[in-house]
């Protein structure tokens, strides 16, 4: 939508010098050109940047969701941040292409967040099938602070042993 809005004030600009062009045709003809290959020159970068802008991973985060879509702030394992427009589908699937193959992940709703233009919108990881809830995260953080550890492999597998060692504890 901005970008339709920068092309309509474009063209209206373009229409003023266009008329300064036809009163000042008749006195420069240098000048005229000039303000014609300005004009020219504005085109061609706006045409670069509007181009770059909706080929590339930041249009999700300025205009506004199509319906029955959601933005996807994925975080990949080379550690880049791109956000993707994914197609809403039953029981919080979310489905869309990354890296030109199609992808889904299951969004259960447990840590939603909104982009600066108001999108709705989840965290996911490229090598993760659901979405990401930051308050898990950070307790997984302390988890390998508390036990020394920063495989998940083994915090995971002493959390479960503190478990059961608890559990027979009790009863």
């Amino acid at each position: 939508m901005w970008m339709e809005a920068k092309v309509g004030i474009d063209l209206f600009g373009f229409a003023m010098i266009g008329v300064v062009m036809v009163l000042l045709l008749p006195y420069d003809l240098l000048l005229v050109m000039l303000l014609f290959m300005g004009i020219g020159m504005i085109c061609f970068g706006d045409i670069l940047i509007g181009w770059k802008i909706t080929r590339r991973w930041v249009k999700p985060w300025y205009e506004s969701c199509p319906p029955g879509k959601e933005v996807g702030i994925a975080l990949t394992i080379a550690g880049s941040v791109e956000a993707l427009f994914t197609e809403k589908k039953p029981h919080g699937k979310r489905e869309f292409v990354f890296h030109k193959q199609e992808a889904s992940v299951v969004n259960h709703g447990d840590y939603n967040l909104h982009t600066p233009n108001g999108n709705s919108a989840f965290i996911m990881h490229e090598d993760h099938d659901e979405n990401l809830n930051l308050h898990e995260v950070e307790y997984a953080t302390q988890l390998a602070k508390e036990l020394g550890n920063d495989d998940i492999k083994t915090i995971y597998n002493q959390t479960k042993n503190k478990e059961g060692d608890n559990e027979n504890r009790s009863a």
